[in-house]
């Protein structure tokens, strides 16, 4: 192996192998668009799961966590035989429509430790507590409408309007 790799270029056409260059394409097992796997391993191996074994703690009381953190970009690299106007006004963040937050734990929950996988407070509770779910206030209303009666000819026919009222309630 080289130790400056561009020195490499064109070794592997030299012993007779023939790169595949990429085009740009992912194929669907790639991306997962349309899915790939099976409706029957869907099925048996659902996500979310609904257990998990050799955990401490019930499922339900697994904790959660939420994405509402800052993006943690990459530092913009610096060149010294550029200047730096050729970087100014970028940000280590390739996909500008991709907006939403980081993935972060939520305040007052318990988590496992990272080192040790056991929690250092094992929960006694959901966290986030569930909510209740919020329920429609209803409200009568009555809508009223009414025509006056009126009547017309021409070419051979006649049309009406009788009065209307409609009474809805939601």
């Amino acid at each position: 192996m080289p130790s400056d790799p561009r020195s490499a270029s064109g070794f592997c056409e030299s012993v007779g192998y023939t790169p595949t260059l990429f085009d740009g394409t992912f194929s669907p097992w790639q991306t997962g668009t349309p899915s790939s796997i099976p409706a029957s391993s869907s099925s048996m191996y659902p996500w979310l799961p609904a257990s998990i074994g050799n955990i401490d703690v019930p499922m339900s009381l697994l904790p959660t966590y939420t994405n509402t953190a800052t993006i943690i970009t990459l530092p913009v690299p610096t060149f010294t035989s550029v200047p730096s106007s050729v970087t100014q006004g970028y940000d280590g963040w390739f996909d500008t429509a991709d907006a939403g937050g980081g993935i972060m734990t939520i305040a007052g929950c318990a988590y496992l430790n990272e080192y040790s996988a056991t929690f250092a407070v094992t929960p006694t509770a959901p966290c986030p507590a569930p909510t209740a779910p919020t329920v429609p206030t209803l409200t009568a209303t009555t809508i009223q409408v009414t025509a006056t009666p009126t009547s017309s000819t021409g070419a051979g026919a006649t049309t009406s309007t009788a009065l209307a009222t409609t009474t809805a309630t939601s």
